[in-house]
């Protein structure tokens, strides 16, 4: 678990508190929580991801948001990204450059940032610190690398969490519907089964904002323990904001509908494996 420092706490508290007032206004008086940051000791979190899709940015500015960002990380990788397809039938293939792809990252890998000409991608790898250390990044980086890019227009805005539940096996089985309240029922022939995998899509047309959750087995790494992933995905497609604050406030928005689907898909049993949340 992190130790905050005084002066980390004190940041924290003010983005939080604007950001809450960001979403009052934007939502005209609508009331929401603002005490709704759950941390747990034992996070369940592997992967923090929030990606803004633009129409394709010229390389020069792709390079340039990278050049203004390189103090920030340590590491830098480029790639160039190519398209293949094969046709069989005709023997023979084609190939589209999708253009240049530069990669930002901490020396521990744990924060990244991916700019190419298409997207822009903020990652945060475990331990997650809780979104008041992954929004202040953002805060931060968000105005510099869209004014390197050239403003562009954004057509698209995706929060991604991806959650990894390990939890005890009971008679050599491993019940994954005691820490997941979402599942999929298989019927007397197919249950116990060997693993699953599901996704499930729902649009929410009175906040404009779209949740993909998935949930699947993985792969077991600790003895006698069996795993599950929980992932959530929501995004904004439509009247898609472009300017930083208004991007800050739209997360606010996806955040809370993300932790809702979250917090209702876990169950007691899941939040004693998390050790309960800070208080």
């Amino acid at each position: 678990m992190s130790v905050w420092q005084p002066h980390a706490l004190l940041r924290a508290a003010t983005y939080l508190t604007d950001c809450c007032l960001r979403l009052i206004r934007k939502l005209h008086g609508g009331m929401t929580s603002g005490s709704d940051e759950i941390l747990y000791p034992r996070s369940p979190i592997l992967e923090a991801v929030v990606e803004l899709r633009f129409a394709d940015i010229a390389a020069p500015k792709v390079l340039k948001a990278a050049s203004v960002m390189k103090s920030r990380y340590k590491d830098r990788t480029e790639e160039l990204l190519v398209e293949g397809s094969l046709n069989f039938e005709a023997k023979s293939s084609s190939f589209k450059n999708l253009g240049r792809k530069v990669k930002l990252s901490s020396s521990d890998q744990t924060d990244a940032l991916h700019i190419a000409e298409r997207n822009a991608v903020w990652v945060r790898l475990a331990p997650y610190e809780g979104w008041s250390a992954f929004s202040a990044r953002l805060e931060y980086e968000l105005p510099k690398v869209l004014k390197a890019l050239g403003d562009p227009k954004i057509t698209r805005i995706g929060m991604r969490y991806v959650n990894r539940i390990d939890f005890p096996v009971r008679d050599e089985l491993g019940y994954h519907e005691d820490y997941l309240s979402y599942r999929l029922l298989g019927g007397k022939i197919l249950e116990p089964h060997d693993g699953y995998k599901w996704t499930l899509e729902k649009h929410f047309p009175d906040q404009g904002l779209s949740a993909v959750v998935q949930s699947s087995t993985a792969r077991g790494e600790i003895p006698d323990f069996a795993a599950i992933i929980f992932d959530i995905d929501v995004s904004v497609s439509k009247d898609v904001p472009s300017k930083s604050d208004d991007i800050l406030s739209r997360l606010c928005e996806m955040r809370l509908l993300k932790n809702k689907i979250f917090e209702e898909g876990i169950t007691d049993k899941a939040r004693e494996l998390f050790n309960g949340p800070i208080a």
